[in-house]
């Protein structure tokens, strides 16, 4: 089983102009491979330097990294920046989540995100998923992925590996 990591990236990461070679050698030097490592930018840190962010995650997609657009919808949300951005999936931030099930307004952000998402060929993340509710309207709506209480809270290394473990045989047949 090949686990995936998510890794928040900072504005101040990205800018850095070593931070592509320092990503590298981490990731090597724990064994990982790119493929393995998910980048979660917020879209707030794509306002500055635009065309310099969006040349490093280019970089970084070409090297094997996935580039997630974290907390869609929260900051300076901008269709012509998502037309010119390269990443691989957006995440509904968990405020259009929490109240979702009861509240229209909240239902047509969310819709329309997870719409946005399908026609732009790009998977889609729903944050903050605590209630079977939640779960179902997702599901219902196509969202790929799933991320929140309702499966785990964040959990130490040992007690990670534990969850791992005991889920990993969760739906094997021995046929």
């Amino acid at each position: 089983m090949e686990l995936l990591f998510a890794l928040n990236i900072s504005v101040v990461e990205i800018l850095d102009v070593e931070f592509v070679d320092k990503l590298v050698d981490s990731i090597h030097q724990h064994n990982l491979f790119p493929s393995q490592i998910k980048l979660e930018l917020t879209e707030s840190a794509l306002i500055d330097n635009f065309n310099y962010v969006n040349q490093v995650l280019e970089q970084l997609q070409g090297i094997g990294f996935r580039v997630s657009i974290d907390d869609f919808g929260t900051g300076f949300s901008s269709l012509s920046y998502l037309c010119r951005l390269s990443f691989d999936e957006i995440k509904i931030d968990r405020a259009f989540v929490t109240n979702v099930v009861d509240d229209a307004k909240l239902q047509t952000v969310f819709n329309s995100i997870a719409s946005l998402a399908t026609n732009l060929n790009k998977p889609v993340v729903a944050e903050g998923v605590e209630t079977l509710e939640q779960l179902i309207y997702a599901k219902a709506k196509e969202v790929e992925y799933i991320q929140g209480y309702y499966f785990s809270r964040p959990l130490r290394e040992k007690e990670f590996v534990e969850y791992l473990l005991s889920h990993s045989s969760e739906g094997k047949t021995d046929d």
